[in-house]
């Protein structure tokens, strides 16, 4: 009995010695992981909750997000978007926001988001649908669907992020790293051009937003948080092997992919404009810069082969390209946090100057 207890005792003074160790190292900003918050909540802000489009957010909750370079706070509205509280009888004059995490407002408070920043140098009024939880434009495109009929519009703001937007929609790429979560793909059909099928994965991983073990741990836990970046280490050799695939600036870039890749985003985007000029709804599809090129000065190839592809291919859109506003920016690095490669505050107020003008 005495030798269990001696185990015990000193299993215990171990595990609290890695725990402390794990809140230096997180807390000292050795890693680029998120911190715990010392309260309870999902561990994550999204999930796989909604039957049709996958991954959203849990309507009428909050969630703290806190990282070494950012300390923000989430409000969900009462159909999950990160925004006020939308009226039901809104303004047929209302922009909808459609984005993945740069739309959404990774890493900002609501205020700070692009949508309360365009909103505080217009008269507009912009219904934010951006989420993270790796969104491509096939999501875009179910989640306009599901919400275009029960909000009013007169304009559609679509945001495109090219460093992960081909990943994003690609089938063999989620089997090899989602292949465990609710997510819709596009899979184009065997031999019909230009056709393709909706699959979803694992249909019983829907999310229900129950806590979980896992939730407690990330909310009081540094050591989980370090054990989600190991994690995420280990999966950045395949996330960095598909990459290579879509990437026209680098010397093994595949052309069959990239060419199935665009094909499939301007089917998606032809899907939603033309549901969009259905109900005389006006489009503009916006290219987010990057922090490397924007950093760097330069626009990347595979960035200007994706612009003149939509402008050729997409029917009845307008294409926004912010580069050269952020490469001019007296201080590019501010436009993005420290630690990621999201908008910041200045870069989402940034990006709202610009679309003003197009919208003015």
């Amino acid at each position: 009995m005495k030798n269990a207890i001696k185990i015990f005792a000193v299993l215990g003074v171990n595990l609290l010695t890695f725990e402390l160790l794990c809140t230096v190292v997180v807390s000292s900003g050795l890693l680029s992981t998120s911190f715990p918050t010392y309260e309870l909540q999902n561990r994550r802000f999204f999930g796989d909750y909604n039957r049709d489009f996958g991954a959203w957010h849990l309507p009428g909750t909050s969630f703290r997000h806190k990282t070494k370079c950012f300390n923000a706070i989430y409000e969900f509205n009462s159909v999950g978007a990160k925004d006020t509280e939308f009226n039901q009888k809104n303004s047929q004059k209302d922009i909808f926001l459609i984005g993945d995490s740069m739309a959404e407002g990774f890493g900002l408070s609501n205020n700070d988001s692009l949508d309360s920043q365009l909103e505080a140098i217009s008269e507009m009024n912009v219904l934010n649908f951006g989420t993270s939880g790796h969104f491509g434009t096939t999501q875009y495109s179910l989640l306009y669907e599901h919400f275009q009929a029960r909000f009013k519009h007169e304009r559609l703001i679509i945001l495109l992020t090219l460093q992960n937007d081909f990943l994003d929609d690609s089938f063999e790429f989620g089997r090899e790293v989602f292949h465990q979560r609710y997510r819709p793909y596009h899979v184009s059909v065997p031999n019909k051009q230009g056709e393709y099928s909706l699959k979803y994965f694992d249909t019983k991983k829907l999310e229900t937003g129950e806590l979980e073990l896992k939730d407690i741990f990330s909310a009081y836990l540094a050591s989980y948080h370090v054990a989600k970046f190991i994690y995420k280490t280990g999966k950045t050799a395949i996330y960095e092997e598909f990459s290579k695939q879509s990437r026209s600036d680098i010397p093994i870039f595949d052309e069959a992919f990239f060419n199935e890749s665009m094909d499939l985003m301007v089917y998606n985007l032809n899907s939603i404009s033309k549901k969009a000029s259905e109900i005389s709804v006006e489009v503009f599809v916006v290219i987010v810069p990057s922090s490397a090129d924007v950093i760097s000065g330069v626009q990347t190839f595979q960035t200007k082969k994706v612009k003149t592809e939509l402008e050729k291919r997409v029917n009845k859109v307008e294409i926004i390209d912010p580069f050269h506003v952020f490469r001019d920016h007296h201080d590019p690095k501010m436009l993005f946090h420290s630690c990621d490669q999201h908008l910041s505050p200045e870069g989402a107020k940034t990006l709202a100057q610009v679309l003003n003008r197009y919208l003015s």
